[in-house]
């Protein structure tokens, strides 16, 4: 029975812990590692090591420690065996499920989140009954005919707020709340004087109820859908979408870190078919999918992280050009201490909830592994620190270590900000030659770096093998010297537009000729570098056919063409011309979308880490296991970002502009 629930399929298969669970007095423990035969024992045999991860179901007796005695290097042990790599059983140690009431910590990280919980509800039900008695009992259900009201009449918003009818007789709440309408010369009829004066209403909330509201569920999901202003509309769409590129390229690189016999990936297949003298037929006809043009959209999908990048310094610059162009001024430490607000929260719940309680929330053969990874990246040495604090892309040295290390583009991202935002903008507001100068400048530096560093260190084209030295993870991609090109060129796009909107107010439309040239300039460079991998890959090795000077040069200026493509793009779609295609990607139910990418970007690693730690077989490299998979893993994730938004991050933006206005 022992041997039936065990996994023999060498050289990966976990076997089958429901069985092995049923068995009195056994556990399944998994053996992950090399297997060393030694010589003498199978001499006519080439295969001396066989690569492992396959469970093992054992009595209760034999512990992980026991095994790991048994099969170590320099055992007195008899058997003609030895493993480098370690075993794990999924009963032994604390972090399983059945232990999470046990963990203070983890009971403390419930109670906060239930806290949260608590609020928001209790907010959300003193909201609903303030609106109630605050508004206007209405007369009956409306009929849909467009009666005007008298100009100047003053009418209450569901939030209590007092707005006048405009001289057409329908309501003006946002133009007057966004200083659209002028602050004098407003009848006097309820208090329409001291709203116009900006001095508080009658019956003013108190203090203490208004940061209560701030967590009202209800009003924040009514702030979650409101339409941002029409002219960066179709950028919602390229983030929601981006998102999705993102996820599915996560999935399947988790599927392929772990792939089942029946299933090997290329990635892995090599040295396994090498020691094994075997042959991709010996193992499945899905073996070097990786190898086949589908694949590239995995790989592409990295481009979509410089679209964030792209988006993030195109939004910072513009905004904040526009501004000061219109005659505002730029509070320096509330501009930096507003974007510690708006990341800082969210971020911290999730280092939190991943530290903390994730080690509770699984089982299984594969658990272990998990809990151990949590450990080792984020509570030892208090690695946690260093993504809180935005440096995780710098330390700890080696990119595998880094606590969440998803969030690596959250330590990028904030650099940028607070080096690269500010001097961009002073640049540009002291000349538009000059801002081009220094966005130009630092691009072109970016490059250089690139391509020097890949140089020197015969870095590959890809993330997933190097046929060199050194190790692009650790040494180029998460950098963010080697990733400010794509920020410099959304830089760049803004100072452009704010250019063009001082001096002629609008974004002039390209004429319809020279549109569709680049249009299609554009879509060939954006097509090039997201499929440009298959005539490198397609041979059967990841470290590619492409001699190092293309393999550096695509990996220096692939990202740069990717996001100069892109802005092209985007100045066709805010100067009006981006057709049925910038209509869809502007759909309302992205603005919603798009406002929770932020959380949805945080938490879908931790799904996939709990879902597949949870996992009693290995993975399927086939396209239904990764559609539904990708699907699942997609909807959650903004479920979570959802609940994320209404408990912590939302509310917070409140209380921020509630007590800093």
């Amino acid at each position: 029975m022992l041997l039936g629930a065990s996994g023999l399929a060498i050289p990966a298969d976990l076997g089958n812990a429901g069985l092995c669970a049923a068995i009195k007095e056994a556990h399944m423990c998994v053996i992950k590692g090399e297997l060393v035969i030694d010589e003498a024992v199978f001499p006519t045999s080439n295969v001396t090591v066989i690569p492992l991860n396959n469970g093992i179901c054992l009595p209760s007796a034999c512990s992980a420690s026991m095994l790991e005695a048994l099969l170590a290097p320099g055992s007195t042990s008899t058997l003609p065996l030895m493993l480098i790599g370690g075993v794990t059983c999924s009963d032994e140690g604390e972090y399983r499920w059945a232990n999470v009431w046990k963990s203070s910590g983890a009971v403390a990280v419930v109670a906060l989140l239930g806290t949260l919980l608590a609020i928001v509800v209790v907010a959300s039900v003193v909201d609903a009954v303030r609106s109630a008695i605050r508004s206007p009992p209405s007369p009956g259900a409306s009929l849909g005919y467009d009666v005007p009201r008298p100009a100047g009449t003053m009418v209450f918003t569901e939030d209590g707020l007092l707005f006048p009818v405009n001289a057409t007789g329908k309501g003006d709440e946002h133009a007057l709340l966004l200083g659209q309408l002028p602050r004098s010369g407003m009848p006097s009829v309820s208090g329409a004087s001291a709203l116009a004066a900006g001095a508080p209403l009658p019956g003013k909330d108190p203090l203490a109820l208004r940061i209560l509201l701030a967590f009202s569920a209800i009003h924040n999901l009514k702030r979650l859908v409101v339409q941002p202003p029409a002219l960066l509309n179709s950028l919602n769409g390229m983030r929601f979408f981006s998102m999705c590129f993102i996820i599915i390229g996560h999935t399947v690189l988790n599927i392929l870190s772990n792939p089942g016999v029946d299933d090997l990936s290329a990635v892995f297949g090599p040295k396994i078919l090498a020691t094994l003298g075997l042959t991709d037929a010996d193992l499945s006809p899905r073996t070097g999918a990786v190898y086949q043009f589908p694949f590239q959209v995995v790989l592409g999908a990295e481009f979509c992280v410089d679209t964030f990048f792209f988006l993030s310094g195109f939004l910072v610059v513009f905004l904040s050009l526009k501004t000061l162009s219109n005659g505002k001024s730029i509070n320096w430490v509330l501009f930096v201490a507003h974007r510690f607000v708006r990341l800082l929260p969210a971020l911290g719940l999730l280092v939190l909830v991943y530290t903390v309680l994730v080690p509770y929330l699984g089982d299984g053969p594969a658990w272990p592994a998990v809990v151990s990874n949590v450990r080792t990246t984020c509570v030892e040495h208090h690695r946690w620190l260093a993504t809180l604090g935005f440096v995780n892309n710098f330390t700890p040295a080696s990119f595998g270590n880094i606590c969440a290390g998803w969030t690596w583009y959250l330590s990028n991202d904030m650099q940028f900000f607070l080096v690269l935002a500010p001097l961009s903008i002073l640049a540009f507001r002291a000349s538009f030659k000059t801002g081009l100068f220094v966005v130009s400048f630092l691009s072109a530096l970016g490059i250089a770096l690139g391509l020097g560093i890949g140089a020197a260190n015969n870095l590959s084209a890809n993330l997933l093998s190097g046929p060199g030295e050194g190790n692009q993870t650790n040494e180029f991609y998460g950098k963010p010297y080697m990733r400010m090109p794509a920020y410099l060129i959304g830089v760049g796009l803004a100072g452009v537009l704010d250019w063009l909107g001082r001096t002629r107010g609008y974004a002039p439309r390209l004429p319809p000729l020279v549109r569709w040239l680049v249009y299609a300039a554009a879509f060939t460079v954006m097509g090039l570098t997201f499929f440009g991998q298959y005539s490198n890959i397609k041979g059967g090795d990841l470290a590619g056919s492409w001699p190092k000077a293309t393999r550096v040069a695509y990996l220096a200026l692939s990202r740069p063409a990717w996001t100069l493509g892109l802005a092209a793009v985007v100045y066709i779609y805010i100067s009006g011309d981006g057709g049925p295609v910038a209509a869809f990607l502007s759909a309302p139910v992205f603005a919603g979308l798009a406002r929770l990418t932020y959380s949805a970007y945080l938490w879908h690693y931790v799904i996939m880490t709990v879902v597949f730690g949870n996992a009693t077989a290995l993975s399927r490299y086939r396209p239904d296991f990764i559609a539904v998979y990708t699907s699942f893993f997609l909807i959650s994730a903004y479920i979570m970002s959802l609940i994320s938004y209404l408990l912590v991050e939302k509310p917070i933006m409140n209380l921020e502009k509630l007590l800093l206005g």
